[in-house]
């Protein structure tokens, strides 16, 4: 299953690509990532190892189950942005007049 000496697993090598593309920005984040079939498709790997590629980037977090595809996880804030927002939206709220 190898493709030499040497060399990764066909799977592990998918699974590089996904992950580039994510670093690369192609995949956003909460972006469905592709199929099984389409990175079967852009690879020319076999379905079978594109889905056990994506399971094993869900596996370590660099994607996350959703209903449909595995999607990249969605950006998380720091508690610092958080409180900014957060202290900003009060601040407006004591000075803005509805009606």
């Amino acid at each position: 299953m190898n493709g030499g000496p040497g060399t990764e697993p066909r799977y592990q090598q998918a699974a590089a690509i996904v992950r580039a593309r994510i670093a690369a920005g192609d995949l956003a984040p909460g972006q469905p990532a592709p199929s099984g079939a389409a990175l079967a498709r852009a690879t020319g790997f076999a379905e079978l190892t594109c889905r056990k590629a994506l399971r094993t980037l869900i596996k370590d977090g660099t994607l996350v189950p959703g209903p449909g595809p595995p999607v990249t996880p969605p950006v998380e804030a720091d508690a610092n942005t958080v409180a900014a927002v957060s202290a900003a939206v009060t601040a407006a709220s004591h000075t803005l007049r509805l009606g």
